[in-house]
């Protein structure tokens, strides 16, 4: 999955639509003003004078000097390509929590979001990248990982942040000209940020200093631009309380509000709790391998990319429309010598990242089986109008090809979901409902796991196992419903702070 930002389209609105948000000079109100600022002195290098510019706009020396802070968000954020609908992608509620120790280079984010089904912590320190999953109650240390592997993404959408990064590469600064926005002149200033090979383009208010935003042209990709606004002040500091961010001319992301508080940054913030275990060993591999699971039924991938392969006599289908389907079906024809064709590859949702093995697919000569909902982001995946003969779109409940049944059925995750069941072997084939990844013991069972779980009792399915294409391991159905009792309902069901609000 792509992390150039955190996408999520979204609302289709055009940027002038935006244009006349309050504050459009940047300019702090007078209610909102602290202590006068203490500036720190002018360059007399034009580019270097600008960035000292910066540094007065967002507290002067007060900023210059800034040590820790606190920040709280609250969102509304989605996933390009993979929302509840094909037409658009809902802008669902996220918060999130940040510490910042500047002068160490460390940074905590904890995230809340996806009507509760996501609650992780991510803190990085000189020991390398933290990640706390509060649900399935478990870390892991990425030794490898610096500050600007995660929460590279995270400056570029607060101002503020971007701001003092600015200031710390400054050496490395280049002016770009000026332009007008929102009926200020504003210098265009690009920097050397670390962790990225697309700079961003800094756009600066003349006046104020503000950052009011910032444009990073991906090649092949999109214009990714981040628009900051209604700057206020909090200890001292500066900070823009409305963002907004456009993938193209696509609203995907903002801020429905943004606190700052200098300070408050404790010593546990920087440490695991006692209660969260080291995660356990996964059963996954990075090398491509090929099981045989039972009977008909097979399973390929590497990572975590894995789709099955089921024998159905004279040809296979295949099952998840994940990414490198060619190099896995070549390792199934050829770790098992079978070398039957690939008639039917089942894509269970409209996702755009289950939907990426679809030309090499067809290529390979299969033909698409996927539920109507899914016809336009397929047409997006092949770049071309679908042919009538390589889809087959299902609107009945059941449909049986060889051994595989197909029911069509409603969840959290997608309203229009294929539900691939192997009854000879009582398997179930899962795409993002469940993440069975952890060796020892069932994971933790999402709402949108009980979603699915509710269809299948509907259905009188009687399953015993279940595999999922984001991960090797084939899972007991019987640990999953016992891992099901256990699940808590509601928004919050870690009850942390970030959302005990929401707690009914």
């Amino acid at each position: 999955m792509i992390n150039i930002l955190r996408l999520v389209p979204v609302i289709f609105l055009s940027a002038a639509m935006v244009g006349c948000s309050p504050n459009a000079g940047n300019s702090i109100a007078e209610s909102e003003q602290n202590e006068p600022v203490k500036p720190v002195p002018i360059s007399s290098n034009p580019t270097q004078a600008i960035v000292d510019k910066v540094i007065n706009g967002y507290g002067g020396v007060a900023f210059a000097e800034l040590e820790t802070f606190t920040i709280k968000s609250d969102l509304r954020y989605g996933w390009l390509g993979q929302g509840q609908y094909a037409d658009y992608t809902d802008l669902e509620p996220m918060r999130k929590l940040y510490h910042f120790d500047l002068k160490k280079g460390w940074g905590s984010e904890e995230a809340w979001g996806g009507g509760g089904s996501y609650a992780e912590r991510i803190f990085t320190t000189d020991e390398g990248q933290y990640t706390v999953n509060f649900l399935n109650k478990t870390w892991e240390l990425d030794e490898e990982a610096d500050l600007y592997q995660h929460f590279g993404g995270e400056i570029r959408t607060l101002d503020v942040l971007l701001a003092y990064d600015l200031m710390k590469h400054r050496e490395t600064a280049e002016m770009k000209g000026s332009m007008m926005f929102r009926g200020v002149r504003h210098d265009l200033v690009t920097y050397d940020m670390p962790g990225t090979s697309v700079d961003p383009e800094v756009w600066i208010n003349s006046e104020s200093g503000h950052i009011s935003k910032m444009r990073r042209p991906i090649p092949d990709y999109a214009v990714i631009s981040y628009v900051f606004g209604n700057h206020t002040s909090a200890d001292g500091i500066t900070y823009a309380d409305d963002f907004e961010l456009y993938f193209d001319d696509k609203l995907i992301e903002y801020a429905k509000s943004v606190k700052l508080n200098v300070g408050g940054v404790i010593d546990s913030i920087w440490q695991v709790n006692g209660a969260i275990q080291p995660k356990p060993e996964t059963n996954t591999s990075e090398e491509m391998v090929v099981d045989h699971i039972s009977g008909p039924v097979y399973y390929a991938g590497q990572g975590a990319g894995w789709g099955a392969f089921v024998d159905a006599g004279d040809y296979i289908i295949g099952i998840g429309a994940y990414g490198n389907i060619s190099e896995r079906f070549a390792a199934f024809q050829t770790s098992q010598d079978i070398k039957k064709p690939l008639r039917y590859l089942v894509a269970t949702h409209h996702h755009s990242d289950h939907l990426e093995g679809v030309p090499q697919a067809l290529e390979l000569g299969a033909k698409i089986i996927a539920p109507e909902m899914a016809r336009s982001n397929l047409e997006e995946a092949i770049d071309r109008p679908l042919g009538a003969k390589e889809f087959l779109f299902l609107t009945e409940n059941t449909e049986s090809f060889g051994p595989v049944k197909l029911y069509l059925i409603s969840t959290g995750h997608a309203p229009e979901y294929l539900l691939p069941y192997v009854e000879s072997e009582r398997i179930i084939i899962d795409e993002d409902h469940y993440g069975a990844q952890i060796a020892d013991r069932a994971s933790w069972v999402s709402t949108n796991m009980m979603t699915l779980i509710s269809e299948v009792q509907r259905l009188g399915l009687q399953p015993e196992y279940l595999i999922n294409t984001h991960g090797r391991k084939v899972e007991k159905w019987s640990d999953i419903m016992s891992m099901a009792e256990q699940h808590i309902p509601g928004l919050c069901p870690t009850g942390r702070e970030i959302c005990r609000d929401l707690i009914k």
